[in-house]
């Protein structure tokens, strides 16, 4: 019988791309998040840039990784 046990995953460029952009999008939210907050608080609608942006970073943040078999 094999023992599993030991196996490690093979890191994969994709792999150390998604560490790098998951890591941009929780710094990107969390220095925004106050901002956003406080610039926008008076009831003005948030621009459609600041809304892309967030979404943009918490599209990757929340992705489910992929795995190529």
């Amino acid at each position: 019988m094999i023992n599993l046990d030991k196996l490690e995953p093979i890191q994969k460029p994709y792999d150390q791309w998604h560490q790098e952009a998951y890591d941009q999008c929780i710094q990107y939210l969390s220095s925004t998040d106050w901002q956003v907050i406080a610039k926008y608080e008076r009831k003005r609608p948030i621009p459609d840039e600041v809304q892309a942006k967030r979404k943009a970073a918490l599209d990757v943040v929340t992705a489910e990784p992929v795995t190529e078999t």
